[in-house]
Order: structure tokens, then C-alpha cells, then sequence
């Protein structure tokens, strides 16, 4: 939980700045390369996130490894991130702020989740009716879960459309269990 607020807390204030400068792309991207480097070097993670060093040695490398990569808004965020020790977060910042990015152009993901994969043609259907409901451009991430039986579940931001037959079962269960018999 913890986490979560405070990806939502930098990735608000960065997201706020770089619109503001009209540089939200950049800082995207920006932060997709960070996400990169950091999956294909963790032990940069370990040495920005160890204890036993110091704030100016993180502070240094960050200046070194960064500034010619990233831009000055940028930077200064990565390293307002190491001095209030919340390195680890990065990742789950950069999927906020994308997040917000998505929402600024209009895009919504939708989770998709599903017993069997989804034919083209069934996807595209999806993507269209969940479009017009939304009035926004969907991006689909499909998922494969048989523990669902059948049917779909559909995740769109914060709104959760279960229509699965584990979910029908379930609800069948409780109904019966709550009936009285004498």
C-alpha cells in the first residue's frame, strides 16, 4: 500500500511538471529507459537502494549515469527519489505515470481475463463495445485464467466487470448457503 501512494504522490508531481513544460513524452520515454536499464542492471537498484551508502555516493552516480541521458527535470526528480530513500518505488512510479499518460491522451487498459484465449474477432468486438461505453480509445491486455471455468472478466481502471462462470458458481454457493431450512 505504501507503494502504491507514494508512486502516486511522484507520479502526480512529475506528471504535473512535465505538462506543464509540455514535455510529457520525453519524461515517458525517459522513464521507459530507466525501466530498462534498471531490469538489465539490478545491482544499480542494490547500490541506490543500500543502506550502508551514502546519499552523495547515490547522488554522484545518479549525476554521472544520467546526465547526459535524461533531461534536467528529469534528473532532478531521480534525485529527489534517492534523497528521500524511494529508489525502490521507481517502478511502480513509472507504471503510474504512464498510467496518467494513457489517461491524458485518452487511452483506458483494459485487463481481459478469459478461460480460453480470445479469437481476433471476439477481441475486436470487445475493444469496440468497451470503447463505446467508455468514450475512450482501449488498449486490451489479455490474460488466460482457466480457474474462471468460462465466461470473462473485464478490469478497466478501477471498475471491475466479472462475468465468469467461477463468479456465477460462487454467488449460486452463498445464495444457497443463506437459504433456511427447517
Amino acid at each position: 500500500m505504501l507503494a502504491q501512494q507514494v508512486a502516486r504522490k511522484y507520479a502526480t508531481a512529475l506528471f504535473s511538471l512535465a505538462k506543464e513544460k509540455a514535455i510529457l513524452e520525453q519524461v515517458s520515454e525517459e522513464f521507459k529507459d530507466l525501466k530498462q536499464l534498471l531490469d538489465g542492471h539490478p545491482q544499480l537498484m542494490h547500490f541506490l537502494t543500500a543502506p550502508q551508502i551514502l546519499e552523495d555516493d547515490k547522488q554522484k552516480a545518479v549525476r554521472q549515469i544520467f546526465s547526459e541521458r535524461v533531461s534536467s527535470g528529469f534528473l532532478q526528480f531521480l534525485l529527489l527519489m534517492v534523497s528521500k530513500h524511494r529508489v525502490q518505488h521507481l517502478g511502480v512510479t513509472a507504471d503510474y505515470f504512464e498510467g496518467l499518460v494513457r489517461e491524458e491522451k485518452g487511452i483506458l487498459k483494459a485487463k481481459v481475463i478469459t478461460a480460453v484465449p480470445l479469437s481476433e474477432e471476439l477481441r475486436l468486438g470487445l475493444k469496440e463495445r468497451l470503447e463505446r461505453l467508455s468514450g475512450k480509445l482501449i488498449v486490451l491486455h489479455p490474460e488466460v485464467d482457466q480457474r474462471i471455468i468460462g465466461g470473462i472478466i473485464v478490469i478497466l481502471k478501477d471498475q471491475i466487470i466479472d462475468m465468469s462462470i467461477r463468479f456465477q458458481l460462487d454467488k449460486l454457493r452463498d445464495e444457497l448457503l443463506a437459504v433456511k431450512v427447517h
